[in-house]
């Protein structure tokens, strides 16, 4: 942690966007939205799909 607060990258560290995750993470891409693109990504990703066709 101490290595992490003394990076220059420190600005660049993000809250994981999923709703019910509390991780923070260093993005190895600037587009990079969740801590674990399959864990988080892939819940966020379903979520959509169902709200789309929810009603079809």
């Amino acid at each position: 942690m101490a290595e992490l607060l003394t990076d220059p990258r420190v600005g660049q560290v993000r809250e994981c966007e999923a709703h019910d995750c509390v991780l923070l993470f260093l993005p190895a891409h600037p587009r990079r939205r969740w801590c674990v693109a399959g864990v988080c990504g892939n819940r966020a990703r379903v979520a959509r799909y169902y709200a789309r066709h929810k009603d079809g």
